[in-house]
């Protein structure tokens, strides 16, 4: 499965294109999507951002609405700024599909598209936010570099910045277990450099 901005291809392994393929906004274009599997039994959800509506939309099966789901943005939201990046979060028992805006703004849905929770947090969105995950919203972080190539990072539920915020500068980020701890460690490049922070925010040598 692949997207570009005209339609969300699904190609077997003969590579001849799904039946139900592509999926073709009906005015503009889709700008961020996501591959959704909520409970890892291959039930796949195809969320897609549509630059027209401002909203997400959902797909499942050979193309088909999912029923049932219907995107609702929480006063405030700004419809009318793109939507850049879209991403499934299990955190415990709950499911927060994550919506980036070029404006910054963060929107947590549930998977019906109501609003599950607010944040205040605003993420620069030139570049892919990473994620560090808790049990809860309020001991998970998103990581992002800001528009000064500064890394920041900060809670989603309370907006507190922690962590590797302005501990270092980056082109871009990862992550990956870099020492083999099972636990993911983000791995950043600033200017052909590359360095490993592990969980602690301590840099691996």
């Amino acid at each position: 499965m692949f997207c570009e901005s005209s339609g969300l291809h699904l190609v077997d392994v003969k590579g001849r294109e799904v039946s139900g393929f592509p999926i073709k906004p009906s005015r503009g274009t889709w700008t961020a999507w996501a591959l959704v599997d909520y409970d890892a039994t291959r039930n796949f959800r195809y969320l897609l951002a549509s630059e027209f509506s401002g909203l997400v939309m959902n797909f499942r099966g050979e193309g088909e609405v999912t029923t049932g789901w219907k995107h609702r943005p929480d006063d405030g939201i700004d419809v009318s700024s793109t939507i850049c990046h879209l991403r499934h979060l299990r955190l415990g028992s709950k499911d927060y599909i994550y919506v980036g805006r070029a404006n910054g703004q963060v929107e947590l849905l549930n998977r019906s598209g109501a609003t599950r929770a607010t944040t205040p947090v605003r993420v620069n969105s030139q570049k892919a936010p990473l994620f560090r995950k808790g049990k809860d919203l309020k001991g998970t972080s998103v990581i992002f570099i800001d528009g000064a190539g500064w890394v920041r990072e900060f809670t989603l539920g309370e907006g507190e910045e922690v962590g590797l915020s302005g501990i270092t500068r980056a082109d871009r980020i990862e992550q990956r277990d870099v020492d083999g701890d099972g636990l993911e460690d983000v791995v950043t490049w600033f200017r052909g450099e590359r360095m490993f922070w592990n969980a602690r925010n301590e840099r691996i040598e």
